[in-house]
């Protein structure tokens, strides 16, 4: 996959781009999960070592436990780092949005021009309303519309 726009600087540049216009999160993303994924496995391993040396209770205990709760954290730790890349892809799609319409949105055919309202004091559209056919209900003695 190409570096995207917001990481197209090296390395260093973008890590003293004061402006924060580039990216580096996303170049360090796999590395932060595999470092994570190591971490999880290394606190397992010891707390199995630790319960499975409290007898036949805590080596039930660790065979069961310690693999749901392993994968209970690698599982938060997926979503925790994809909902930060999601972020940062949400930042570039925003700019290359922003960059292909060129401003705000100008005014087009019979609309008014951007930020104006309709003018003071000029009541509803014209045909706005309910429909024909709605009114009163029947009986309450007022006339239908």
């Amino acid at each position: 996959m190409p570096p995207s726009e917001l990481e197209a600087k090296g390395l260093l540049a973008s890590l003293f781009d004061l402006d924060f216009q580039y990216f580096i999160t996303l170049r360090f993303i796999k590395v932060i999960y595999v470092i994570a994924m190591a971490g999880i496995g290394l606190v397992s391993l010891v707390f199995f070592v630790s319960l499975a040396s409290r007898g036949i209770g805590g080596l039930v205990a660790a065979v069961v436990l310690v693999p749901v709760v392993a994968l209970f954290y690698l599982i938060l730790a997926r979503v925790s780092l994809e909902l930060i890349a999601l972020l940062f892809r949400i930042a570039e799609h925003t700019s290359v949005l922003a960059a292909v319409m060129g401003g705000p949105p100008a005014a087009g055919p019979g609309l008014p021009p951007y930020g104006t309202g309709p003018p003071q004091g000029s009541g509803p559209p014209q045909g706005s309303g309910p429909p024909q056919g709605y009114g009163p209900p029947p009986g309450s003695g007022a006339p239908r519309g």
